[in-house]
């Protein structure tokens, strides 16, 4: 079976009012670009030092964005595009279409993050901490007996003649 093209697989297909947008996986130098901004941004940088969102948009959609413009795409659904490939690009397919589905709840986007990055299948309620597991029992006010402890037969130091 012959192998299907990269750009055929690779990225992610949005669809919007009745056309799919192929937004393609970011390149190394991108993906570098991202990193560097968002450290600014988890550092406190002054505004001007951090990306805006018209440059985050242009760098996650790429050309994609100019074709959503032209096709008079909604702005919410550009910035919905735009966060659905980050998470694709940082944390997976899983998070991108829960982005896609539900948007930027923080709740139930962090809960779906944390699942993605400890590489686990744990769905985003239960990572949330909804749970349907019993925690153990309560060990509080109560004692095991322990063995009693062996005793050293010691060693004897040479100056102390014992």
């Amino acid at each position: 079976m012959p192998f299907e093209d990269w750009d055929d697989i690779a990225g992610i297909s949005l669809p919007i009012s009745g056309k799919t947008y192929k937004v393609r996986p970011l390149n190394r130098s991108q993906g570098l670009q991202l990193e560097v901004a968002e450290e600014a941004d988890a550092a406190g940088a002054p505004l001007e030092d951090q990306m805006s969102n018209e440059d985050f948009q242009r760098l996650i959609l790429g050309p994609v964005l100019d074709e959503m413009r032209g096709d008079d795409v909604p702005d919410t659904a550009i910035i919905r595009a735009a966060l659905t490939a980050h998470a694709a690009h940082k944390y997976g397919i899983d998070v991108a279409e829960h982005m896609w589905k539900h948007g930027p709840s923080p709740e139930a986007l962090a809960a779906s993050m944390k699942a993605a990055t400890e590489g686990s299948t744990t769905s985003p309620a239960t990572a949330a901490g909804r749970s349907s597991t019993k925690k153990p029992a309560s060990t509080s006010g109560t004692t095991s007996k322990r063995a009693p402890a062996r005793k050293s037969p010691g060693r004897r130091s040479a100056t102390s003649g014992r």
